[in-house]
């Protein structure tokens, strides 16, 4: 009877043994598929932040060519201010010609009136 028994309870720690081994076996594959999505996540946080450094990247660029495209601008403006100044300039030194044609036509007026008045004066001693 103690031989029986002894081979029941051996035979019941084996099963518990092969119970708790199976168990263990469940972790193992657990841990290695829960290993696995964490490698999942890792690869997807890689591939996330690559294309966060690639939006930067076009951020940066964009951000470049709105620069180029105030300083254009600045520079258009300038030429504009320029154009501006030198057409006021010229029309500046357009006012200073018809002030200086008038003048010149008054300074006319004058001699065709002094010459005219030469001319009575002839007239009279004739």
């Amino acid at each position: 009877m103690s031989i029986v028994l002894h081979y029941f309870l051996l035979n019941d720690e084996l099963k518990t043994f092969m119970r708790h081994y199976f168990l263990l076996n469940v972790d193992v594959k657990m841990m290695k598929h829960h290993h696995f999505l964490l490698n999942v996540d890792v690869k997807m946080m890689k591939h996330h932040h690559f294309l966060l450094n690639d939006d930067v990247k076009m951020m940066k660029r964009h951000h470049f060519l709105l620069n180029v495209d105030i300083k254009m601008m600045k520079h258009y403006h300038f030429l504009l201010n320029v154009d501006m100044k030198m057409m006021i300039r010229h029309h500046f030194l357009l006012n200073v010609d018809v002030k200086m044609m008038m003048h010149y036509h008054f300074l006319l007026n004058d001699d065709v009136k002094t010459m005219m008045h030469h001319h009575f004066l002839l007239n009279d001693d004739v």
